[in-house]
């Protein structure tokens, strides 16, 4: 297995270059581009996440090396897809329901809580 170091480095990866991901909003606004970019984030995280199956050695032990790059490029495109989902839904609803947004989040919450435990 991982020591704790390497497991701690890991985890912290999504949350350290999620800053990085940020312009991807910006991008996908200026250039009125958002179900591109979407799509594009969502396909990419999904493939690199794919990428942890390629993590170990010869003998089945983790390769510290390839995890951390994979998990780095899956971090860079996954951290801007729930902003961009967030922006696709508001620009959805009806303006006399862009208020009610919140409810939407909720309700989505709740729908990922229940299907994922």
């Amino acid at each position: 297995g991982l020591d704790s170091v390497s497991i701690g480095l890991l985890s912290s990866l999504r949350n350290a270059l999620s800053i990085f991901a940020a312009p991807m909003g910006a991008i996908a606004d200026k250039f009125n581009i958002l179900h591109f970019v979407l799509m594009g984030t969502f396909i990419c995280s999904v493939f690199f996440r794919m990428g942890l199956l390629l993590g170990k050695n010869d003998d089945n032990s983790p390769n510290i090396h390839i995890l951390f790059l994979v998990t780095a490029l899956w971090s860079l495109f996954y951290a801007p897809v729930q902003t961009l989902l967030d922006t696709s839904v508001i620009r959805f609803l009806p303006s006399d329901e862009k208020s009610s947004f919140g409810r939407f989040r909720l309700w989505g919450k709740l729908g990922n809580l229940i299907t994922s435990s």
